[in-house]
C-alpha cells in the first residue's frame, strides 16, 4: 500500500504542476479510506483504498482517471478499480 500512496503522491504533484488556475485551488487527489487486514499481527493479503480526485475545468475527468489507475498498474500490483456507488 505504501508504493500505492506514493505513485498517488507523485501524481498529483505531476498534476499540480501541470494544471493552474488563478480562481481556483489546485486538482488533488486524496486517500480517504483504507480497508484492508483482519488481524493486527499479519501482512493483509487485500487492500481497499477509496480515491478522491478534484481536478481543474481544463482537465478531462476521463483522461484524468484513466491515469491514475495507470500510474497504479505500472506498480505491478493486482489491482482493480470500480466506480463509486
Amino acid at each position: 500500500m505504501v508504493k500505492v500512496l506514493a505513485a498517488l503522491q507523485e501524481f498529483e504533484a505531476t498534476m499540480q504542476r501541470q494544471y493552474t488556475n488563478p480562481l481556483l485551488a489546485e486538482p488533488t487527489i486524496s486517500v480517504t479510506r483504507i480497508d484492508g487486514g483482519r488481524t493486527r499481527k499479519a501482512i493483509p493479503d487485500a487492500c481497499t483504498i477509496w480515491v478522491d480526485m478534484r481536478i481543474l475545468p481544463a482537465m478531462d475527468v476521463h483522461e484524468t482517471r484513466s491515469a491514475v489507475i495507470e500510474c497504479i498498474e505500472v506498480l505491478g500490483l493486482d489491482a482493480m478499480h470500480s466506480e463509486p456507488p
